[in-house]
Order: C-alpha cells, then structure tokens, then sequence
C-alpha cells in the first residue's frame, strides 16, 4: 500500500529511508568511508543517467537510431510494405509479434488484423522488433508507416545490429549498477553498526515494498544474460 507526498506517491520503503537519521560516519568527509560512499553515489548518478538514454533510445526503435544510418537510404515502412492493414489504430498483441514466409515476401503478424508484408525479411524483422520495443497495444497506423527503415537489406541488418548492441551495452550498465549498489549497501551496513540479522530484515522489508518502475521491470524480463 501506498501513502502520498506532495501530490506524489511513493511506498512505505521510500517513507522509511526518507526518515532515516543519517550517521556522523557518512557527514564527516574527512574519513575514507565518507569519501568512498560519495563517490558510489555520483557514479551511481552517471550510470542512472546513461541507463535512461539508453532505455529511450530502444524504446523508440528504429526512429532514434537513424543518426547512426547515415551512410544507407532511408525510406518509410509506407512506402517499402507491399501491404499493410486499412484500419486507422493497431491492436497489438505482443505474444502474436512474428515473421512468417507469405506467398510474395514476408509477413509482420501481430495480432488479428492485416498484417504488413515486405519483399525482404530484414524490413520485416525491423518492424516486428519495433513493435516488441515500443511496448504498446495499440498504435495509429499513420505513425507506423511514417518509421523510416534502410532501403537495402544490408541496412536493416546493421540497424538490428546496432539495437542489439545497445541492449548488451544497458544489460553492462545494469551489472555496473547492481555491483556498485551492493558495495554502497555494505558500507552503508558497516557506517550504521547494523549486523547481519538486521540486514536481512531490512533488505527483505525493501524487497517487498519498494517502489520499481515499469521500464526497471520491463529491463529485467527482457534482457537477456551473456
């Protein structure tokens, strides 16, 4: 259950660190226990940082990676689908999202309306892959059609490339954070005298009420380890 604060909700974990009287250990910058949690916390700062830009460059394929497509032919999925549905909004069902052999090229199924089809499977592995990013049940077919994909195979291969690479790039940051996390925790423990009875009733009261956004749970379902 959640309680409010200034028009913003936030769990009963987040009230219990709010309140948390903070040790002479971590204020005192002259002592290296100090120095070293400060650091933790701005590097921590960075990673955040780096892992939400990260998150909305996926989230946005294949729009936001057309910087890094410079050298190949743009053109929209409009234009390069042989076909594709009539209706204005997309109903998007996320386990249906495939590529299937058609009769003149490949299809995108995603649900049960008119699928797209391509002449070549690359531009149809980028728009099933750009409807499993976006993360949306429905979306207007005018905006779809409007996503700019490379004209040549080749292209569509590099900009699947590129996806892949910076999901493994922000499954490095996400290790980066839970290792630096961990190490922050333990000083945190130690500044406080707190033994290992205590810390695992607070590290289990913390599993279970804090707060996780929905991009932090999407991250850790569809990441995969290398």
């Amino acid at each position: 259950m959640n309680g409010s604060y200034g028009g913003r909700f936030y769990s009963y974990a987040d009230q219990f660190l709010r309140h948390l009287p903070v040790a002479e250990g971590i204020l005192d910058t002259r002592r290296g226990g100090s120095r070293r949690l400060s650091r933790i916390a701005e590097s921590l700062t960075g990673f955040a940082a780096m892992r939400n830009q990260l998150r909305e460059k996926l989230e946005c394929f294949p729009t936001s990676f057309e910087r890094d497509l410079s050298r190949y032919e743009l053109d929209s999925v409009g234009k390069l689908a042989r076909e594709h549905p009539g209706t204005a909004q997309l109903s998007v069902e996320f386990e249906s999202i495939s590529v299937e052999k058609a009769l003149y090229g490949y299809e995108v199924r995603y649900g049960s309306q008119r699928p797209f089809e391509f002449e070549h499977r690359e531009h149809a592995e980028c728009l099933a892959e750009a409807f499993r990013t976006r993360g949306r049940k429905t979306l207007p077919l005018k905006e779809v059609l409007s996503w700019r994909l490379p004209v040549k195979p080749e292209g569509c291969r590099k900009l699947l490339q590129i996806q892949n690479d910076n999901r493994r790039e922000l499954a490095r940051l996400r290790d980066e954070v839970a290792s630096q996390e961990a190490e922050l925790n333990a000083l945190v423990y130690n500044v406080y005298g707190v033994t290992t009875e205590e810390r695992k009733v607070i590290e289990g009261f913390l599993e279970r009420y804090s707060s996780r956004s929905a991009a932090e749970i999407a991250e850790n379902e569809t990441i995969p380890e290398d």
